[in-house]
Order: structure tokens, then C-alpha cells, then sequence
């Protein structure tokens, strides 16, 4: 049996790692259980700098209050050895959950608008956690879920890989964020927001965008920073459109063009599922299909390859030892940039950016009548042609949709639709312009809400 810190006894062994065990343990003097990380030779074998980055963000954790944390009771130093007590959470992990497939939509929801209250607490207070994959999301024995490993299993992480030239676990490659990939060293909560969205696809399409292969991880690294992930229309048969664009918003490769914090995703996600019919196809005759399929189905539009991979971003680091109301401002403005065709594409054309907003600013209107106007100013690359598209409402309908013809030269075309409200019955979703030629996208999500005080 392993060495215990002073005042607690080892129980049994959880698991173990690259960096040492995790034990569940019994804390004497208040008899209550906890779990003990042990990380071997912590305190000697890691530099100095890396001890001390430890020690203050186990404190920062340590402060932390959130029911969605798991607790940090203390940090202990017994030889060459740090020992990490926190708090023991009965139950399992995020994994077990997806290992029985998809859960309900209206449970994935909850899930990661639990997960997004957990992190965003942490941000505010000036901890990023860096590892958000569902080995750190633990489910309690009642459901009720906790997000462990703050940065810290992380940081330790690196420097292992760094000192003995391993890769280590390959899992949490599918979740890193391109920043993360790209070895970047100014990463910001926008990181955590792409592992939940990560997360939030895998929860909802039943597979994660980019799966990883042990026997070429790198092929999943040089997938995060280059290639779009797979629309979930492509993978689950009849994907509601408003859903899809609010999972896509989440995995924009640039960290800005992502949803601001963990909330805005969530929000995203709820508004969504409520103005969206249940996720699955349908047959003509209204009988329902399997709700979701692993494997990609055709695309009735241009091939996905027609988006290009990231420009410039044809290196590859070695990342792997580096590594509702969606705004209430003044304006909400929605700005996505999209990348021209690869090479071998022809020169047709390209819209090339979306920059969307609803008017009245912030899409909040009242009884007893008003109107929303949403409009989107579709950049493109000046080459002449038609640009086809279609407005998706905030209850979830389709309408407004049309086509713009381009003449040569010109670089933008705007777009508008406008939604009547009347009566005293109050509506509230999001809604979003998609283009569907010459390539298949989406605008971010304009929110809308129509009240009667």
C-alpha cells in the first residue's frame, strides 16, 4: 500500500497515471471519506517553478465555493511526494455516462449547463481549467455533477511528457482547443469553452468531432487546428439547424468567434433544444428513424472539404509535449469569419464572413404588437454568382429565405427578415441566418424575446 499523509488512511486504489495514484481514503479526525492524489516525486522531481505554480493553484482551488466543484481540502508534502486531498464524490465519471449512448437531449442540456455554471464560477475567480474532458466531470450517485482538476493534472501532465518525451494519455486530445494544439502559451477560459463544446457534441451527436487514433494522435492535433469539424446534420439524420449552429459557434478555431463565456454556450444550447423539434429524421410518413447515427450521411450541399483548413497553419507543433439570451450589449452583433475554398477547388464563389444583428438591439421587444428585424451582411470574394439562403426563426421555423446574385467585384450583399409579434403570449429563442450555397453555414445565434409585463 502506498504512503498516506498524516491523519488519513488509504482505502483503495481509483486509478493511477503518469504522475502517480488516486486513492480513497478516510480522513480520521472527522471520519469522513475523501480521495488522495499522490504525485510521485512531485516536490523533487518537477522544477522548482512547477512546485510553486502547483501550490498556488491548488490554493486558488482550494478557495473555490461552487456546488459544481469538487472541493480542495488541502495540499501535503511528505518527502519527494505532494499529496492532494479533495473531496469524494460517489459515483463515476462523464465517460460512464456516454459509454450507455447519448443521454436525452433535455439531460444533455442539463449536463452541460451544469458543467458551464462550474466553470464560469472558476473563471470569474481567475482559474482556468485547461482539461476539460468528461474523466474530469464527475456524476454523483444522485446526478448531480462536479468538475475536478482544475489546471492542476495538467500542468503536471506537461512537464512529465516534457522530461521523459512520452505522450502519455492520448484521450483528452479529442477536447484540446487549437490554441491548446498549437502549443500557444496565452489560453484563456475560451479553451474551457471549446472543451464543453467538445462535450455538448458529444453528447448530443453521439461522437466527438474529431476522434482520436492512438496510433497517430497527431492526425487529431493537426484536425483541431485545421480542419471544420463534422456538421452534426452530416452525422445525425434531421439535426435541428439552430442546434447545430450553436455546437459549431462553440468549435470556431479562433478563440474570439467563440461564445464569450461557458453560460453563453449553455443558454445557446437550451434555446435551441426548446425552439427545435426532438433531434432524429423522419420518414414521410411521420415514423421516427433512430435518433442518432455515427456514421456521415451525404451532404446535399457542397462537400464539407469545400471550407479550406486555417491559413498559414500548415506546421505542426509539438503540441503534445506543450501542451435564452446569448447578449444583452447595446448591439449584438455576430461576426463569423469562414475560410475560402482549398486549393483545387475552382475560383467560384465564396462567402468569406457573416456579420448578423437583430434590431431593436438586443432583440428584446414588447406587447401589445412589435417587430424584430434580423439582417446579415454577407462578405464574400467578389467572384460572380448566386448565394442561396434561408432564415431559421426563433420558434425553430424556416422562412425568409432567398437568393442574392453577386456581380463581379462586389464584396458584400445584406439580407433581412422580419418577425411580427402580436398579442399578449411572450416568445423568447434564437434565431440565425444559413447560407446554403455556395457552401453550407451558419450565422452565430441572434437572440429574441417578445414580453408582456
Amino acid at each position: 500500500m502506498s504512503p498516506a499523509p498524516a491523519g488519513y488512511e488509504l482505502v483503495e486504489e481509483l486509478g493511477h497515471g503518469a504522475t502517480g495514484t488516486v486513492h480513497l481514503a478516510r480522513q480520521v479526525a472527522l471520519d469522513r471519506d475523501v480521495v488522495v492524489k499522490r504525485i510521485v516525486g512531485g516536490a523533487s522531481s518537477q522544477d522548482p517553478e512547477t512546485v510553486l505554480r502547483f501550490e498556488r493553484q491548488a490554493r486558488l482551488l482550494a478557495r473555490l465555493d461552487h456546488p459544481g466543484i469538487v472541493r480542495v481540502h488541502e495540499l501535503v508534502r511528505m518527502g519527494a511526494d505532494l499529496f492532494l486531498v479533495m473531496e469524494h464524490v460517489p459515483g463515476g465519471d462523464l465517460r460512464r455516462v456516454l459509454a450507455e449512448g447519448p443521454p436525452p437531449e433535455g439531460e444533455a442540456a442539463r449536463i452541460v449547463t451544469e458543467i458551464a455554471a462550474a466553470l464560469d464560477h472558476a473563471h470569474e475567480r481567475g482559474v482556468v481549467h485547461l482539461d476539460v474532458k468528461p474523466s474530469n466531470v464527475l456524476v454523483r450517485d444522485d446526478g448531480v455533477i462536479k468538475v475536478g482538476d482544475f489546471g492542476l493534472a495538467a500542468l503536471l501532465e506537461r512537464q512529465a511528457r516534457s522530461r521523459t518525451g512520452r505522450a502519455g494519455a492520448v484521450g483528452g486530445l479529442a477536447y484540446l482547443a487549437p490554441e491548446q494544439a498549437r502549443g500557444d502559451l496565452a489560453v484563456d477560459r475560451r479553451a474551457d469553452v471549446y472543451g464543453l463544446g467538445v462535450i455538448a457534441y458529444e453528447l448530443l451527436v453521439g461522437r466527438v468531432p474529431f476522434p482520436v487514433d492512438p496510433a497517430d494522435p497527431y492526425a487529431t492535433v493537426r484536425a483541431q487546428m485545421e480542419e471544420p469539424p463534422p456538421r452534426p446534420g452530416r452525422v445525425v439524420p434531421g439535426f435541428p439547424p439552430l442546434l447545430e449552429a450553436a455546437l459549431l459557434w462553440a468549435l470556431e478555431k479562433p478563440p474570439e468567434r467563440r461564445p464569450a463565456t461557458a453560460g453563453e454556450l449553455a443558454t445557446a444550447l437550451r434555446d435551441a433544444l426548446a425552439r427545435s423539434p426532438t433531434i432524429g429524421a423522419y420518414t414521410e410518413d411521420g415514423r421516427r428513424l433512430p435518433a442518432r447515427r455515427t456514421a456521415l450521411v451525404p451532404d446535399p450541399g457542397p462537400a464539407e472539404g469545400s471550407r479550406s483548413r486555417a491559413a498559414g497553419r500548415r506546421w505542426l507543433p509539438v503540441a503534445l509535449a506543450t501542451a435564452g439570451v446569448l447578449a444583452a450589449a447595446v448591439v449584438f452583433v455576430a461576426a463569423r469569419a469562414l475560410e475560402s475554398p482549398p486549393a483545387g477547388a475552382g475560383s467560384g464563389l465564396a462567402v468569406t464572413a457573416i456579420t448578423a444583428r437583430v434590431d431593436p438591439a438586443g432583440g428584446a421587444v414588447h406587447c401589445p404588437r412589435a417587430t424584430v428585424t434580423m439582417r446579415a451582411t454577407l462578405s464574400t470574394n467578389g467572384v460572380p454568382g448566386t448565394i442561396r439562403y434561408e432564415w431559421l426563426r426563433p420558434d425553430g421555423r424556416r422562412a425568409g429565405g432567398g437568393q442574392v446574385a453577386v456581380r463581379d467585384g462586389q464584396r458584400a450583399a445584406t439580407v433581412t427578415t422580419a418577425i411580427d409579434y402580436d398579442g399578449s403570449a411572450p416568445a423568447r429563442g434564437a434565431g440565425a441566418l444559413h447560407v446554403l450555397s455556395p457552401a453550407s453555414v451558419y450565422s452565430e445565434p441572434l437572440a429574441v424575446s417578445y414580453t408582456c409585463p
